[in-house]
């Protein structure tokens, strides 16, 4: 594990430990990432030349990037049928796409990266990236299965399980991405 032992407590913190270039802050100097200085508060500008594990993060994850900001877009083009079924098919069905595990997939992701070195080449070329593709054929999965779901139009209180399982979707999908980023 890269990082402190821990154990699996039920706790859903997780750190993540990679290295940016930085630059000196302009209003006092001392060197931080691009964003407000951690000293003086001042703006400290992104740095002109990238950092060579910054470099590799983003080639080997772009592409993985974009196809999740793809997916969560996905979600939004999603238009809702005119089928009529029942409450309870639309629940069976719910429960037959395994949307939660899909879901939580995703949630797990920060737990799941902590173990790697971030900056680590090999490890981001490697298992971190296979890691992340994963997540995002989790969230692809989940996004079939609300296109599914999408084709009927349920009885209540099936509409709000649909509803539910399309924002389930939706909010996995918006935390790849995110996680996504700030590996970028």
């Amino acid at each position: 594990m890269h990082g402190a032992e821990r154990d699996d407590d039920g706790d859903d913190t997780f750190s993540l430990c990679m290295g940016f270039a930085g630059v000196p802050c302009a209003s006092c100097g001392v060197v931080a990432s691009a964003g407000p200085c951690p000293e003086c508060g001042a703006d400290v500008p992104a740095p002109v030349e990238l950092g060579e594990a910054t470099k590799v993060r983003r080639e080997a994850l772009l592409p993985i990037r974009d196809t999740a900001e793809e997916t969560l877009a996905g979600f939004d083009r999603l238009s809702l049928g005119s089928i009529p079924i029942t409450a309870t098919a639309m629940l069976s069905g719910l429960v037959e796409a395994e949307l939660f595990s899909g879901a939580l997939e995703v949630t797990q992701l920060g737990r799941a990266l902590e173990q790697f070195d971030l900056d680590d080449p090999e490890a981001v070329r490697g298992p971190v990236r296979e890691l992340v593709e994963a997540r995002l054929d989790a969230v692809a999965r989940t996004l079939a299965a609300c296109r599914e779901l999408a084709w009927f139009a349920p009885q209540s209180p099936g509409d709000e399980l649909q509803g539910i399982a399309v924002e389930l979707g939706r909010k996995a999908a918006r935390l790849l991405v995110a996680f996504l980023v700030v590996l970028w």
